[in-house]
């Protein structure tokens, strides 16, 4: 008899079945896991900072993760001493990545634009620039990078000037 009985073929769906799921699971978990992310923008509170902390921006994916939030400095020299940073007074300056580095810049200006335009839209990409990170003069950081596996580590600060932490991490 040519052919397959119904239970032959119901077995063979379920032998193929049983192996490309498992491949698809995997597969979704991968991109769910490596494209996966979160942000928010002046969030009263988030669960996984201190009470004390508002005010959050932030911008937390599987390799990159920054955020800042306003805190008292007594609240943020607990929350270092909690989370094990080895915290310093910052002499000098300290640079720290901040959340709109993850935002799209604006478009430079074309040749065929106005002076006007291409004014406007320089002083657009500036305050991109600008506003991309934290320069701290006066207060605490905190530094581990690794620079042999990707720059993996992080950055801490906290400006007394502005009462506001930063925090940049990549895990990868």
């Amino acid at each position: 008899m040519h052919g397959s009985s119904p239970t032959r073929r119901w077995l063979r769906v379920a032998a193929e079945a049983s192996v490309l799921l498992p491949v698809a699971l995997i597969a979704f978990s991968c991109y769910h896991t490596y494209t996966w992310l979160e942000k928010g923008e002046h969030i009263a509170k988030v669960s996984w900072l201190p009470s004390e902390a508002s005010d959050v921006t932030f911008f937390k994916s599987y390799t990159y993760t920054v955020y800042e939030f306003s805190i008292s400095e007594q609240g943020f020299l607990a929350w270092a001493r909690e989370s094990g940073w080895p915290v310093q007074p910052i002499e000098g300056e300290v640079t720290v990545p901040r959340y709109y580095s993850m935002t799209p810049s604006p478009r430079e200006p074309t040749a065929a634009a106005s002076k006007e335009a291409q004014s406007q839209s320089w002083r657009a990409v500036e305050q991109w620039l600008k506003e991309s990170v934290a320069v701290v003069q006066d207060g605490y950081t905190a530094t581990n990078r690794q620079s042999n596996v990707g720059d993996r580590g992080y950055i801490v600060a906290y400006d007394r000037k502005v009462r506001r932490a930063y925090y940049q991490t990549n895990s990868r």
